[in-house]
């Protein structure tokens, strides 16, 4: 049986670290644990790198080194993958308030990629 992709293991790397997190919360209920944050920038990394990807798959498509159909193909995995992970922490994590911090988080780390290709 051959190796997974990286990005396969990465994510099932991800979503058991996620499941074994019990609370996100401190006990004052509006700050994150540090393990969570970690585990969050780390995420955030990953988001970050695959929307790198993203662009770089544009730019190839626009020289014409990926025809359309590949390029569209790998953009929709690396959404997929992104997807994944997002949707379990939040599904794990229904309650308003660990929602919004979490959400907090991902809108204060951002990357911001803007480029003029």
């Amino acid at each position: 049986m051959g190796r997974r992709p990286k990005k396969y293991n990465q994510k099932k790397v991800e979503i058991n670290f996620i499941k074994q997190i019990p609370t996100i919360m401190k006990f004052d209920g509006i700050r994150l644990r540090e393990k969570v944050l970690d585990l969050l920038e780390h995420i955030q990394d990953d988001v970050d790198r695959a929307y790198m990807v993203i662009l770089r798959i544009d730019y190839h498509e626009k020289t014409n080194a990926l025809t359309p159909k590949i390029a569209h193909e790998r953009k929709k995995q690396l959404e997929t993958y992104v997807d994944k992970i997002l949707n379990f922490l939040l599904n794990k994590y229904p309650e308003t308030p660990i929602r919004t911090a979490i959400q907090k988080y991902f809108q204060n780390n951002a990357m911001k990629c803007e480029f003029n290709i």
